[in-house]
């Protein structure tokens, strides 16, 4: 899963840079409006699919992250009420 989003992450990165080094100051002229809308709309896919990258990759460690709670807290109960147990017998005999 971790790897997944860094490998999501690392492409983002390098699409971005690419992005960057495409803009040039002659994008301004009105002959070149295309090529800017062009850049300007694959970088906001870009970042529409980095943010939902992040979304998924935070909503499946929010996810793990209870999973591995409830599970710590039902041995944690587990235990207790077992040394409850066995110290009742222990006080009673």
């Amino acid at each position: 899963m971790t790897k997944l989003f860094e490998e999501s992450s690392n492409q983002s990165k390098s699409l971005r840079e690419k992005h960057t080094d495409e803009l040039r100051p002659n994008l301004n002229h009105p002959e070149n409006k295309t090529i800017l809308d062009e850049l300007n709309t694959a970088e906001a896919q870009r970042k529409e699919s980095q943010n939902s990258s992040i979304t998924k990759y935070r909503d499946q460690m929010i996810l793990l992250y209870f999973e591995e709670s409830n599970k710590f807290f039902v041995r944690v109960l587990n235990n207790i009420s077992f040394l409850l147990i066995f110290y009742d017998n222990w006080i009673l005999f």
